[in-house]
């Protein structure tokens, strides 16, 4: 393989940089000791930009390509975007509906709990859904709300492998 570039990132299948390279965890490295690598990376990655400067944070990231293109949002090198979880707000939701739902016959449990709205159970009173006019509006308690508002895993399947960044090699050239 031909020799690498100074800040040229590898995807690689063990868990060590070789010499030479460092792993893509967002170590800050001294400027004066790297100065190749950070004219070229500059402090897009962290640092102060007098004596330190940042390597990229692969740890937990999905690598994305820089740039705009139609319909996509700009990104620039160093943004780091998502939620490995997300809550998701009614608002979210494609608009849709839940029908309520009976049965004209008797009704086989005095428990609402996975029933269905039916004819009174054992002479008991039934407790209106409705008022006495039809096609109105049901009562607010007669359907309640689902879920808990608890953040759910927005994460794809992935696998682990090790991003390396080169710390020595060719300048690369500008075009």
């Amino acid at each position: 393989m031909a020799d690498p570039y100074y800040g040229e990132i590898r995807t690689v299948g063990f868990n060590y940089a070789p010499a030479g390279w460092a792993m893509c965890n967002g170590q800050i490295l001294p400027i004066q000791q790297n100065t190749p690598l950070f004219s070229i990376l500059g402090t897009q990655y962290g640092g102060d930009g007098v004596r330190t400067f940042g390597l990229p944070n692969l740890n937990g990231y999905v690598a994305m390509g820089q740039g705009s293109g139609p319909g996509l949002t700009p990104r620039i090198p160093g943004e780091a975007t998502g939620s490995p979880t997300v809550t998701l707000l009614t608002t979210e939701m494609p608009q849709h509906t839940h029908p309520a739902m009976s049965v004209d016959a008797a009704a086989t449990t005095g428990a609402a709990t996975n029933g269905a709205w039916a004819q009174q159970k054992y002479g008991r009173v039934a407790r209106r859904a409705f008022t006495g006019t039809q096609n109105v509006t049901m009562r607010p308690d007669a359907l309640g709300l689902a879920g808990g508002g608890q953040a759910h895993n927005n994460l794809p399947p992935v696998l682990g492998l090790c991003f390396i960044i080169c710390l020595s090699g060719i300048f690369p050239p500008r075009p």
